[in-house]
């Protein structure tokens, strides 16, 4: 079986961390998307994935990136390209 880089991922099985559950508030997003991080950092496929979010306009937590961290990093890379 082909392995791709989600199969090696350290979130691998912890949606509750990586996707906002509904009418989440502030505080407890900061929290959340702290201990995301976290897991992020001592991931082997982190640069894949916030490679991959970031060509495939993922919503979540990928790659020790949320939402507002990928549009301004597509920002920087348009404003770089031109």
């Amino acid at each position: 079986m082909y392995e791709t880089w989600k199969d090696s991922a350290a979130c691998k099985g912890r949606v509750d961390l990586f996707f906002a559950p509904a009418g989440e508030r502030e505080e407890p997003r900061i929290r959340r998307e702290a201990l995301a991080r976290a897991v992020c950092m001592t991931c082997p496929v982190l640069l894949p994935c916030r490679d991959h979010a970031r060509m495939q306009g993922e919503l979540g937590f990928w790659g020790a990136e949320n939402d507002d961290d990928r549009r301004v990093a597509r920002r920087s890379l348009r404003r770089m390209a031109s």
